[in-house]
């Protein structure tokens, strides 16, 4: 016959189990991944939309400058242009993206996804099934959108075209991260540090080009503020034009960062900013182009703007071998071209992504140059991280000799 005393001993053991172990109950019903990658696709859709169309109408309106329905065609046409397609205002047609407007949707897109991803144990057929689930249902609301306002299949077919890539590439990046095996820490040893190494290098040329485009605003605000009164409209459209710049300023980023790299880019026919030379021709009206120098070589020669990829390229090597300090000299030389590589590779696809047209005549062709930028940007970048590796690794053991004796 069991005691009092066991029975009551048992039942504490048996409730410290349950309340220890056991999960704790859901709160409510949770959606399944599918419902959330919809979900979130139609929400990054709807969220990017109101916030362009939105600044548009308040500057529109504030303006006077048409009815409601004018204000929002032009920002929904803005918006398309954002998401990779292209834009038809004032019938011209738009082909630069505003990459302020990419990047956002790009965040809204990649945090939808990896909520979608985190509701069940992650499979390499799943991680599949969140990108191309999100990215084709961005994809079609963004073609809808634009068959809808311009009522023609071929734009509609390029915005869902581009709204798709731009979906899928985020959503993928966004589910990465509950993908098993995703993390650097669980790559073989030599692969581990290529993701920071590449970061890094791909952020110097950003901030010298951030750092330049800051000076040349200072140092020709007068000129920038000219050309701004010089549009008129009143304080609304003032806002509008002001917005639509700063959509446009992670595009003058890297602009200005292929400048530092010594690749430099063009403003139109006959007009290129480079370190080799400025030659303008007839520029853009707009307040942004009233930063651009002034005809001539620059106060630096321009081999001395080589010095951005080569820092690049070395900061790369640097990071491989924070990472991997005893690599072999191939190992060093190998890993940390490989990383300059994926930098470089960034920087094309940011200079090709932030070039396009917006209009004609004078407004064709801005951006970067791609030849010279595949030239000073990878080319460059490579060639230095593979000597600073090759180099760091010869140097290593005179150097701990050194040290040690």
């Amino acid at each position: 016959m069991t005691s009092p005393i066991s029975r009551t001993h048992s039942r504490a053991f048996r409730f410290r189990i349950r309340s220890d172990d056991a999960p704790e109950p859901e709160s409510g019903p949770q959606l399944p991944w599918w419902a959330v990658a919809v979900g979130g696709a139609l929400a990054a859709a709807a969220i990017g939309w109101l916030v362009v169309s939105g600044i548009t109408v308040l500057g529109w309106l504030s303006a006077g400058a048409g009815d409601l329905g004018d204000a929002i065609a032009l920002g929904t046409q803005f918006w398309l242009s954002g998401n990779l397609g292209y834009a038809g205002i004032g019938g011209e047609t738009w082909t630069m993206t505003p990459l302020a407007i990419t990047i956002g949707a790009g965040v809204l897109i990649a945090r939808f996804a990896a909520a979608a991803a985190n509701r069940r144990a992650m499979t390499g057929r799943h991680y599949l099934a969140v990108s191309l689930l999100t990215g084709t249902v961005y994809g079609v609301v963004v073609g809808g959108v634009a068959l809808a306002a311009r009522g023609g299949g071929v734009a509609a077919g390029t915005a869902w075209l581009g709204a798709w890539a731009l979906g899928v590439v985020a959503a993928a990046l966004g589910a990465l991260s509950a993908l098993p095996g995703a993390s650097p820490s669980r790559w073989p040893g030599w692969t581990r540090a290529l993701p920071r190494a590449a970061a890094a290098a791909a952020l110097v040329p950003a901030l010298a080009g951030a750092t330049l485009l800051v000076i040349a605003f200072a140092t020709r605000l007068d000129r920038v503020a000219a050309l701004a009164e010089g549009i008129g409209g009143g304080p609304g459209a003032s806002v509008v034009l002001f917005a639509a710049q700063l959509a446009y300023l992670p595009n003058l980023v890297v602009w200005a960062g292929a400048y530092a790299l010594g690749a430099g880019f063009g403003l139109g026919e006959g007009s290129i900013v480079a370190p080799s030379g400025v030659q303008l021709g007839l520029l853009p009206g707009l307040p942004v182009f009233g930063a651009v120098p002034d005809e001539g070589v620059g106060p630096l020669p321009p081999a001395a703007w080589l010095a951005v990829g080569v820092a690049a390229g070395a900061l790369a090597a640097v990071v491989v071998l924070r990472h991997r300090p005893l690599a072999p000299v191939g190992e060093a030389a190998g890993v940390s071209a490989i990383a300059a590589a994926a930098a470089g590779l960034g920087w094309l696809v940011a200079g090709w992504l932030s070039a396009g047209d917006l209009g004609t005549g004078r407004l064709v062709g801005l951006g970067p140059r791609p030849i010279e930028l595949l030239v000073f940007g990878p080319g460059v970048m490579v060639l230095a991280a593979a000597l600073g590796g090759a180099a760091w690794a010869l140097l290593r053991p005179r150097l701990a000799a050194r040290r040690n004796g």
